[in-house]
């Protein structure tokens, strides 16, 4: 019985880490980190005690075994009723009403010339966060639950993929880690002094930095954005 239980344990521990990574982000509120940081303990604790019901298996006295029979139980318990509890506040509280998966397109455009952006690298294949990145194909990606809409503005994606964004700064990260940087009132090597601006579906938008895209999955209707400094 108590390898049955180490087994479950180390399953639900392995695929609670592959949802809450795929669904974490580090643009969500100090009380969402909080609790995330709860859940990882807690399974961290049921880690420790299955390694420990594992290793000294044979050494262990019945009565022992059914205190880390009972613990791991107990733990595992606690750690998904408290994640079902803070992923139905999320649910509620959050400003997206629960999970979303929003899109638009995007490109960067300095003194009339297209920034290419790094490449993503790995198993992950993304530049910035689970939640908020792209993938190598200029589109903004939106994933998960969105507790505040001003976490998911513009100037945060910008940061999120190493770059700024404000409504007088343009910084672009560079294939070598480096970042490129204008400012209003720089000039562009015709001698012509630059500012900062955005267009949203090819109009002017003075949000800037403070943009949230429209919460659409297709493009369109999503947004096409053109950040620039011209």
């Amino acid at each position: 019985m108590i390898k049955r239980v180490v087994y479950l344990a180390l399953f639900i521990i392995l695929f609670s880490s592959i949802v809450i990574s795929h669904g974490e982000s580090n643009e969500v509120s100090e009380v969402a980190e909080l609790n995330l940081n709860y859940v990882y303990l807690g399974f961290s604790l049921i880690l420790l005690l299955a390694l420990v019901s594992v290793i000294f298996n044979r050494n262990l006295k019945v009565f022992h075994k059914r205190i880390l029979f009972y613990s791991i139980i107990s733990v595992t318990i606690l750690v998904t009723l408290y994640l079902l509890g803070i992923t139905l506040y999320w649910n509620i509280a959050s400003e997206s009403n629960g999970p979303v998966h929003w899109h638009a397109d995007f490109e960067i455009f300095v003194c009339g010339e297209k920034k290419m952006l790094p490449m993503s690298e790995g198993l992950l294949n993304r530049i910035g966060t689970s939640s908020f990145h792209h993938h190598n194909d200029y589109r903004i990606h939106i994933e998960g639950i969105v507790v505040e809409l001003n976490e998911v503005d513009l100037g945060h994606f910008f940061k999120a993929i190493g770059g700024e964004f404000t409504k007088d700064t343009l910084s672009v990260p560079k294939k070598d880690g480096s970042v490129e940087t204008w400012k209003n009132r720089d000039k562009c090597p015709n001698g012509e002094v630059g500012k900062v601006a955005l267009y949203v579906n090819g109009k002017y938008n003075d949000k800037l930095n403070e943009y949230v895209i429209s919460p659409y999955q297709d493009v369109p209707p999503g947004d096409r954005l053109k950040i620039v400094f011209e």
